[in-house]
């Protein structure tokens, strides 16, 4: 079952389980992008919802990106750059 979750765990790492695009079927829009930057990650999607549900915690804003997307970001805070472990 892909249906999708999203999860901060007690270090500050984020899990993020997208929604399979056959569970959305046709009318759906399951699919999105991950920009990784330096202090956070942001997914873009048509409908975030349909991407990564809208969990408890999980930020959304709603923005003009590449066309009509929402947007959602995730901070991080480097630990340990050597090691590039990141953190909330």
């Amino acid at each position: 079952s892909h249906k999708g979750k999203y999860h901060s765990d007690e270090f500050g790492v984020h899990h993020c389980t997208f929604i399979s695009p056959l569970n959305k079927g046709s009318e759906g829009k399951a699919f999105g992008l991950m920009v990784v930057g330096e202090e956070y990650l942001e997914i873009l999607a048509p409908v975030i919802n349909d991407f990564l549900p809208d969990v408890e915690g999980t930020p959304i804003e709603n923005n003009i990106v590449l066309g009509s997307c929402e947007s959602m970001k995730l901070l991080l805070s480097v630990v340990d750059k050597s090691l590039a472990i990141v953190r909330k």
